[in-house]
């Protein structure tokens, strides 16, 4: 983990509190009855994956744009200290949308299919946490290892999703996930990557595996 870094996975690293642990529980995805919840997700895809698509054109072009616009982006992407020519095949591999799949599939693991109390107070979505305490957040009760949880409050979902897309695009621990997306793999595989998204491990890629990717590529 990289402590440098305002925004972490939260997932099991809270669901040991009792305030939080129901709001986290994992949902079967047929007890989600709301057809709505998929659908804004995917509407919020959409938008973030148009962002990530005109990112990575300024950055597979970006000897034709100006330095103002493309250091920002490689900075976002963690691309500042890579040199060509390993600097294309990252641009490459870290400069992709999230396959909707797993998308949806975490975001109804850790909003509870859109009824968490961090999904309605803090637009919180996907389990972002973060330890900076100047970053908007919701503060929970002391663990008993000492660390004061802090749950990142977004300004919309749409953020909340932005934010999530980031971390797995440009975090170290998501090195394994950026490398089986690249390869072309399914959900099904690439889920793998996400073990370190949550201290559950590969409880916690099951619970992700468990759901019908199927039916949500199908908008089902």
């Amino acid at each position: 983990m990289v402590l440098n870094i305002a925004i972490f996975p939260m997932a099991s690293n809270v669901t040991a509190l009792n305030e939080t642990h129901n709001e986290m529980k994992v949902v079967h995805p047929s007890s989600v009855k709301k057809p709505s919840f998929r659908l804004k997700i995917r509407q919020w895809a959409n938008v973030i994956n148009n962002e990530i698509e005109k990112e990575r054109h300024i950055l597979q072009f970006r000897e034709f744009y100006d330095k103002k616009l493309v250091s920002p982006l490689l900075k976002k992407y963690g691309l500042t200290k890579i040199n060509s020519p390993k600097l294309d095949d990252e641009i490459r591999k870290r400069v992709q949308p999230i396959p909707i799949e797993i998308v949806i599939a975490q975001s109804t693991i850790e909003s509870n299919g859109g009824r968490s109390r961090f999904a309605h107070e803090a637009h919180n979505y996907f389990g972002m946490w973060t330890f900076n305490k100047s970053v908007p957040h919701i503060k929970l009760k002391q663990r008993d290892n000492g660390i004061i949880p802090r749950i990142r409050k977004f300004k919309s979902g749409l953020d909340s999703l932005r934010s999530y897309s980031e971390l797995l695009n440009s975090g170290r621990m998501y090195y394994q996930f950026r490398e089986l997306r690249d390869k072309g793999v399914t959900p099904f595989v690439l889920a793998r990557g996400l073990l370190p998204y949550s201290e559950e491990r590969m409880l916690y890629v099951e619970k992700n595996t468990s759901q019908d990717f199927r039916a949500i590529k199908d908008h089902k």
